[in-house]
């Protein structure tokens, strides 16, 4: 198999735009309270010109899409240690997808999340990103 270099940066880059929703919110909440106690916020920000109506204006969609990052990519973990769940031993397995085996059950919700992540998630995610970023250089201006 040949490794080409512009895609694992093509997939980096997906990823880290996929992770933007969960860390635009703690950013803006850090830059909002450096705001609040007068303190240029170099720390947290690219531009210490940001204003605190700005980050205010951010906050609510920043939080929206923090909910939702967080759920999808929670999604991963949760379903790739489907043994480990507190809930697996209490059910009969032969009425879980891919059961009756416990090993049957943990690969169908390992490969059902991963594609429901890779399919669904991180389009969802990245266009998130996409609205969040556009609407910080708006309310920047």
């Amino acid at each position: 198999m040949i490794s080409r270099p512009g895609g694992r940066r093509l997939i980096g880059r997906i990823l880290r735009q996929a992770a933007y929703p969960l860390a635009a919110l703690p950013v803006d909440v850090g830059q909002l309270v450096l705001l609040l106690i007068r303190r240029p916020p170099r720390a947290t920000a690219p531009r210490p010109d940001v204003t605190t109506g700005a980050v205010l204006l951010r906050l609510p969609l920043d939080a929206v899409a923090f909910v939702i990052a967080a759920y999808v990519w929670l999604l991963l973990p949760v379903n790739w240690a489907f043994p480990l769940r507190p809930d697996v031993g209490q059910e009969p397995l032969r009425d879980t997808w891919g059961g009756p085996t416990l090993a049957g059950a943990w690969a169908v919700h390992a490969l059902g999340a991963t594609l429901a992540f890779l399919v669904v998630g991180l389009p969802l995610l990245n266009g998130l990103a996409h609205v969040q970023q556009r609407w910080a250089r708006r309310t920047e201006r």
